[in-house]
């Protein structure tokens, strides 16, 4: 760890939380409490450090506790060693919430560019981090908490700067994975950077961004399963809540993670074609997501201040 790592992580000792109300959610029949959050970008300084400490030691000392932390890509800002560190750091010292679920994201990969040693070493430096929190021996994996089944997509290489480069072999995998979860008759949720081509409004924001070439293999494999409710769960985009949020799509969910280190895009409500991006800089935006006997909540909120947003929230009734 460098000097300046290290430095980083010594302040970050003494953040403290912001006060946080109680929740206002029954507990009867909950299976399981999440916190999803997307695109934290983690350098090695404090715009990203100290937000992103008061969020995980906020939500590490809510009573009952979090089940678990899912952060659906970009992690960190190039993958860098001193950027996973200072991630590690933050995560690791959560008590409370025993599961953390990083996912790797376009910007892990560090992008092929700005003096980075390529994808190969940015993937085995992600697989320590990841591997303090989850045992897998690549950066695609699955979880089971709580009798929930979380499935979590990597990009494979850094050919694509900003689309999804994945194999046969992780699509495979994949297919396998979701048949076996789909047989335990309770939800899925599908962790991954990318957004499905042509969904939350990318096509007209962002056409670059989208999953790309295999984008309609994973909506195929998604699309198999009416019988239990499949949540697909994403960022990259950087969209605030009300631009896509959390809609049906053919026999699943697409849920639109907002970016956790802020800027994220929204437009005039009269400007109907999105022409003009706009930024709300927020930091520590996402969804707590709530899975009962019967159904699945998804409430929109600060993750630093308990600032909640129910305009953004979404339940789903899912069956016994």
């Amino acid at each position: 760890m460098s000097f300046k790592s290290a430095f980083i992580n010594t302040v970050l000792h003494f953040v403290r939380p912001a006060v946080r109300k109680a929740d206002d959610y029954s507990v009867d029949g909950l299976l399981l409490k999440a916190a999803f959050i997307s695109d934290t970008h983690i350098c090695d300084d404090f715009d990203t450090t100290i937000p992103m400490t008061k969020a995980v030691r906020s939500i590490d000392c809510v009573v009952p506790p979090y089940d678990l932390i899912a952060v659906t890509g970009d992690c960190t800002n190039r993958g860098r060693k001193n950027q996973l560190d200072i991630f590690s750091y933050i995560f690791y010292s959560a008590v409370n919430v025993k599961n953390i679920l990083p996912v790797m994201g376009n910007h892990d990969t560090g992008l092929g560019k700005d003096n980075t040693d390529g994808y190969e070493a940015n993937k085995n430096r992600f697989m320590k981090m990841l591997n303090l929190f989850v045992k897998t021996e690549k950066p695609y994996y699955s979880a089971e908490i709580n009798g929930i089944t979380f499935i979590a997509l990597a990009p494979e290489s850094d050919i694509y700067e900003d689309n999804m480069f994945i194999t046969d072999e992780q699509i495979k995998w994949f297919e396998d994975e979701m048949a076996e979860a789909a047989g335990k008759n309770r939800p899925v949720f599908v962790l991954n950077h990318y957004a499905l081509n042509n969904t939350h409004h990318i096509d007209v924001i962002w056409p670059e961004g989208e999953l790309g070439e295999r984008s309609d293999e994973i909506k195929d494999i998604l699309n198999r399963y009416s019988t239990v409710p499949v949540f697909y769960v994403t960022g990259h985009i950087h969209n605030y809540y009300d631009v896509s949020g959390i809609l049906k799509y053919d026999n699943f969910y697409i849920v639109d993670l907002p970016s956790f280190c802020g800027k994220c895009i929204y437009f005039d409500k009269e400007d109907t074609d999105m022409k003009t991006q706009l930024r709300r800089d927020e930091k520590g935006l996402g969804y707590q997501a709530l899975v009962y006997d019967n159904k699945v909540a998804f409430k929109a909120v600060n993750f630093i201040t308990g600032k909640r947003y129910p305009d953004f929230d979404k339940e789903f009734m899912t069956g016994e």
